[in-house]
């Protein structure tokens, strides 16, 4: 079993430091195995550490940052088992943390309705690494995490998925989240349907999308300029429907180890004006996820 290795412990300062209430929304802790058992499905093991001592990290890689307030999606290297997100939620206080929750078809709506009372508000399909929860089974639920107040985020690979994934999406009645700008470069986007019905659904409102995971698809760090037109792109579709994150520690990742700064300092360069800035580091996710506005 592959072993993740550890962040970057020494983020690069911010090209423009955050607006107050600035959120990372994409992050993953992980304890040690004795604080919670690991799935047999697994792709990977996490870097060694405690729950602590990822809190504790993730604490300082904000601060350097100048970031107020996070997302934390529990890995799938606990199945279904959202623990150690919960955990990390009452350490960190969900006044300015929130959870995306894994769960299985089978989940009992008093379950949903206990992660939204603590902190969560979404569940994840993942469709990428590993995944036991369908698009099928989210549509079956939907009406039920729109009475709890619960989304959905997805993580597909959309050049390959979106064409089939369009329809499904467009019915659901709860926001969806795609994650990791749906793995598309510019080239990417720009060959054909996926890239065009990816804007339309963004343009009309029927899904938010995460600039994040640029890392994962193009290899020239640190500004990562493969992704910077797309970025554009999807932020003119639809600038309020935005939102950004760090992906932080970057588990599954077999290249270079990105520094977190370098990714905030991407999206201050593909966006490049204080508005728009602060409308997807703030505005954006207070909506999406229900924090107060500063």
């Amino acid at each position: 079993m592959d072993q993740a290795g550890p962040p970057d412990p020494d983020p690069n300062p911010p090209l423009r430091r955050p607006p107050p209430g600035a959120c990372d929304c994409h992050a993953h802790v992980f304890g040690g195995p004795s604080e919670y058992a690991l799935d047999a499905g697994r792709n990977e093991d996490p870097a060694p550490g405690t729950l602590e001592d990822y809190v504790a990290r993730y604490r300082l890689m904000h601060a350097a940052l100048g970031i107020e307030r996070g997302v934390l999606v529990t890995s799938n290297a606990y199945g279904n088992d959202n623990a150690s997100t919960t955990d990390a939620l009452s350490a960190l206080g969900i006044e300015r943390y929130r959870g995306i929750a894994l769960v299985g078809a089978d989940v009992r709506r008093e379950t949903l309705e206990e992660l939204h009372r603590i902190g969560f508000r979404g569940v994840r399909i993942n469709t990428v690494t590993r995944g036991e929860m369908t698009l099928d089974d989210a549509a079956a639920m939907a009406g039920t995490l729109a009475e709890i107040g619960l989304h959905l985020q997805i993580y597909f690979r959309g050049a390959d998925a979106l064409p089939a994934l369009a329809p499904a999406i467009t019915a659901l009645p709860v926001p969806v989240v795609v994650d990791h700008l749906a793995l598309m470069t510019d080239a990417a986007a720009q060959a054909g349907e996926p890239g065009k019905s990816l804007i339309q659904l963004l343009g009309a409102g029927r899904i938010w999308i995460k600039l994040s995971g640029a890392y994962r698809i193009c290899d020239d760090p640190p500004h990562y300029r493969e992704t910077a037109s797309w970025v554009r792109s999807l932020v003119a579709a639809n600038p309020e429907q935005v939102i950004w994150g760090t992906d932080w520690p970057h588990v599954r990742h077999t290249g270079a180890m990105p520094n977190d700064g370098d990714l905030l300092n991407k999206l201050w360069l593909d966006t490049g004006d204080d508005d728009t800035y602060r409308r997807i580091l703030v505005d954006n996710p207070a909506r999406l996820y229900g924090f107060e506005h500063p």
